[in-house]
């Protein structure tokens, strides 16, 4: 019948769309659009949007979708509820929380056998039962390795089993960490692409209605995270609120109702009591005929007539002897309220329709006894004259009449009646006798012309200098430049990342440092004889998640942190306990946390400081996180040459500082990043004033180094000779140098009688995991002494000027 509607010419007024107002359906000529009459509103063709079925259950609603789209019909499901309510809630919920925690099997194996990722009972226990096998058997530290992944065929049994329940493991890992680096619609996006979730939930019948759920809940998700700050589990635990209070009975809102699975112009399927309140230009009714009766003879339920109270109106039949004269009566009354329900919804269904409604209706099995039987054979049978009169009784009997009536009419005798009424409905009503059930038929859309597009031609020559860059971004740059030279694709792409806000937080300096980890780096990390007890044993933080959302939260407490109150009892704690939720960290961390923190405060800032330490600083002497926006080369009028890194280079080499003159090799190479104008941003993490009145730029790191075989990270991964390695391997030495430049200029601007070479003491980086709190072991600290002359020259090459 749709594709009947869609190819029989039929039009409407240009003006009708789904819900607009109501006009009159008629048969045109059939071909292209109407042709303009002039005095005449325009029309045009029926299309798949202007068509809505209207059935009872979902299960219906799927059987027609089905029946549509073999015909070629677009359709979709629309369906009422929140999609917190869904099943693809609870795999979305399952995913997060194993991502947060991959380590735990329950998780791990909860988000594997949902939906999303389609892993059976069976496949998962052989994988379980591999890994328990090779653990026994093989050497502590030893493992089968396996092949493939997450997304492997469909044959993930066998070979390499064990490998596979590892790899699982393995992205579920990754993509944690993807989500506390760039949040969870990046997270989750990745596992879908990696594991081929959509392709597998399209496999499905409803898996467009699948898939628009998932898109959906992600949404809300990011929606979330962006708005609230939560992050991690505080993000899980808000998804599952939602989730209970949907549960509950809570209305869903415009932005948590389900949504249509497709943009496209469709046909649209809704349950009867889903389509309430809504109009439709064409109204579909396949299912109006099913007046199965469900009324049970054991247990006969009705309201008795004429009892105004709820309480007392509700009447329970429990006899058995369905002959006797109260049971015929309970029974009737039970099937009126039934039949009364099924004229309700009929009056629903049929009065969606702006243009028309087409129902089915012939001599089907329980056709009898519904609600269409008595709009359409009800004439034909006199009510009354059975002594009920017309109350609930007399109807109910009249109803049984009608029931009995149409049992018996013959086909012919069935659409002569359906003629008479037709006949005298003025044109309303239209008859359509069906002598067989089309097959094959199929529906194609209209061609569409569309036009010719091309892009217009740029022709301004742009100044590609000229931008906001960072300490990260001119880091990207070089580390691009050199993976590009020495063919390493992988780490090229690494330092493909979105140019930072104004904040090097180590959101993205961190995200390098996993990139730059080279030959020096690894050498960094390797034990010395001289290594001591103390130096060998583990550091707090040693198993504190890394990755820049743990190191942004280490950053974020400290901010807010008193310290000379840090070892009164409870600030710290409160002071950790607020970020936890703010960026999602396990609450069961805070003791390490506390005691990693608590030991980073006492120990002395280096030479540089001459002995100063954290814990002396009072909130007078600190700026946190102090923002800036240097002009380079003119800022927005430029002027000058442009500021390159091999120029910085030539200025370093002359340096007392022996680890910045070493480091100036780094930057001579004139390929390294491009010529610069416009603005430096960033952020520096404090600039405290020592005792003796000097300035120190201090940056916290959380890099962790150590052996990853065996996740063990010591004091003496820490020691300056081989922090050293890692301020050349990450380019730290460039960052400290130019918030030097930064707070050189902020001192010169606020501070009378300001002298760089008297003011500026350096800048100290404290790499918070390996401050151990010995006060002589100076692990976890390296210091720049540029001196004030060096700083004032290359601000003045920031500025565009040259000695």
């Amino acid at each position: 019948m749709a594709v009947d509607l869609l190819t029989g010419g039929l039009t409407l007024p240009e003006a009708t769309r789904p819900g607009g107002d109501s006009g009159e359906a008629e048969a045109g000529s059939g071909g292209g659009a109407p042709a303009p009459v002039p005095g005449v509103a325009a029309r045009r063709h029926l299309a798949p949007e202007d068509l809505a079925v209207l059935v009872r259950t979902n299960r219906r609603a799927l059987a027609v979708q089905r029946a549509l789209h073999a015909a070629g019909v677009p359709a979709v499901i629309q369906r009422g509820g929140s999609v917190f309510e869904t099943a693809e809630a609870e795999a979305v919920t399952r995913l997060l929380a194993a991502m947060l925690r991959p380590s735990s099997q329950r998780d791990a194996v909860a988000a594997a056998a949902t939906p999303l990722f389609g892993r059976s009972a069976a496949e998962l226990a052989a994988q379980l039962a591999a890994v328990e096998e090779d653990a026994a058997a093989a050497p502590a530290g030893t493992g089968d390795g396996g092949q493939g992944g997450p997304t492997d065929g469909p044959d993930r049994i066998g070979i390499g089993t064990a490998g596979r329940w590892e790899a699982w493991i393995d992205a579920l890992t990754r993509w944690g960490e993807l989500w506390q680096r760039r949040g969870v619609l990046a997270a989750v996006q990745t596992a879908l692409v990696e594991d081929q979730v959509p392709a597998r939930l399209l496999a499905a019948d409803d898996g467009d209605r699948r898939l628009t759920n998932v898109r959906h809940l992600l949404e809300l998700l990011h929606e979330e995270e962006t708005t609230s700050g939560s992050a991690g589990h505080t993000l899980l635990e808000w998804l599952r609120a939602r989730r209970a209070a949907a549960e509950d009975g809570e209305q869903a809102t415009a932005a948590t109702e389900l949504r249509l699975e497709q943009d496209a112009a469709a046909v649209r399927i809704v349950t009867i009591h889903g389509s309430k309140g809504l109009q439709y230009p064409v109204v579909l009714c396949p299912d109006l005929w099913d007046g199965r009766d469900r009324t049970d003879e054991r247990l006969t339920r009705y309201h008795e007539p004429g009892v105004e109270d709820p309480g007392t109106a509700i009447t329970l039949d429990v006899d058995v002897d369905t002959a006797s004269p109260g049971k015929q009566r309970s029974l009737a009354l039970a099937r009126f309220e039934a039949r009364t329900e099924q004229l309700r919804l009929a009056y629903v269904a049929l009065t969606r329709a702006q243009h028309r409604s087409v129902v089915w209706w012939g001599p089907f099995t329980d056709a009898a006894t519904s609600a269409l039987a008595s709009l359409l054979h009800g004439h034909a049978v006199e009510r009354g004259g059975d002594g009920h009169g017309d109350g609930a009784e007399g109807t109910a009997a009249w109803l049984e009449r009608i029931a009995g009536h149409v049992a018996e009419l013959e086909d012919g005798q069935l659409v002569g009646e359906l003629q008479a009424l037709a006949a005298g409905s003025g044109g309303s009503i239209e008859l359509e006798v069906v002598d067989a059930i089309a097959s094959g038929v199929s529906w194609t859309p209209p061609g569409r012309v569309h036009a010719s597009l091309n892009a217009r031609p740029s022709v301004r020559r742009l100044d590609r200098s000229w931008r906001r860059t960072s300490f990260s971004a001119l880091v990207r740059d070089a580390s691009a430049g050199a993976a590009h030279r020495a063919g390493d694709a992988a780490a090229a792409w690494a330092t493909d990342l979105t140019v930072d806000q104004g904040r090097d937080v180590d959101d993205e300096v961190e995200a390098l440092d996993a990139t730059l980890v080279g030959p020096a780096l690894a050498d960094a990390t390797a034990r010395s004889p001289q290594d001591t007890a103390e130096d060998e044993r583990e550091v707090p933080l040693a198993r504190f998640p890394r990755g820049p959302g743990p190191g942004t939260f280490l950053h974020d407490v400290l901010e807010r942190l008193d310290f000379l109150r840090a070892g009164q009892p409870g600030h710290l704690d409160q002071v950790i306990a607020a970020q936890e939720q703010r960026h999602g960290i396990d609450p069961a961390l805070r003791p390490a946390v506390r005691v990693g923190l608590g030991a980073a405060l006492t120990p002395p800032l280096g030479s540089v400081a001459d002995g100063a330490r954290l814990a002396d600083l009072p909130a007078a002497d600190r700026l946190d996180e102090l923002r800036f926006e240097l002009p380079i080369a003119g800022g927005a009028r430029p002027h000058g040459r442009a500021f390159t890194l091999s120029e910085v280079g030539a200025v370093l080499a002359t340096s007392s500082d022996p680890l910045v003159a070493a480091y100036a090799d780094r930057l001579r190479d004139p390929a390294l990043a491009p010529g610069v104008r416009g603005f430096l941003t960033g952020s520096i993490d404090l600039l405290a004033r020592l005792p003796d009145g000097r300035f120190l730029v201090v940056d916290y790191k959380s890099n962790w180094f150590g052996d990853r075989s065996s996740e063990r990270s010591v004091a003496a991964d820490y020691r300056p000779e081989r922090l050293e390695q890692a301020m050349f391997g990450h380019h730290y030495v460039l960052q400290g140098l130019l918030y030097l430049v930064a707070a050189h200029r902020y001192l010169r601007w606020r501070l009378p009688g300001y002298e760089p070479d008297r003011h500026l003491a350096g800048a100290g980086y404290l790499f918070l995991r390996g401050m151990v709190g010995l006060p002589q072991a100076q692990t976890g600290i390296a210091v720049l002494r540029p001196g004030g002359r060096l700083i004032e020259e290359l601000s003045g090459l920031l500025d565009g000027r040259r000695s």
